[in-house]
């Protein structure tokens, strides 16, 4: 049985609405548990880069900081071998489109 591709992108064009704690809580919670996870930072303000920095737990999961259109590739690539969240900007960008 081939392995199902997982990525979960958080949008939505408003800032503020808890986008970035869901992925953080969310990516940890999952890594806890026992899966692989890679927590993706498509957002230029990098909060959740910011958060990935704050103790052992969080950073023991990957995370790729990409607010590029260059992000897609990066997502699919990483789905390969694990589950994939995807922080994105509070407002319409290229990444986001």
């Amino acid at each position: 049985m081939a392995k199902q591709t997982v990525i979960i992108a958080l949008m939505t064009v408003k800032g503020g609405s808890g986008k970035t704690t869901l992925a953080a809580c969310l990516g940890a919670e999952l890594a806890k548990r026992g899966h692989k996870v890679t927590l993706i930072d498509a957002d230029p303000q990098g909060s959740l880069t910011a958060w990935h920095g704050n103790g052992a737990q969080m950073q023991a999961i990957p995370l790729i900081s990409d607010s590029s259109e260059s992000v897609v590739q990066k997502a699919l690539e990483a789905s390969k071998t694990s589950l994939v969240l995807i922080d994105t900007a509070g407002f319409a960008n290229r990444a986001t489109i």
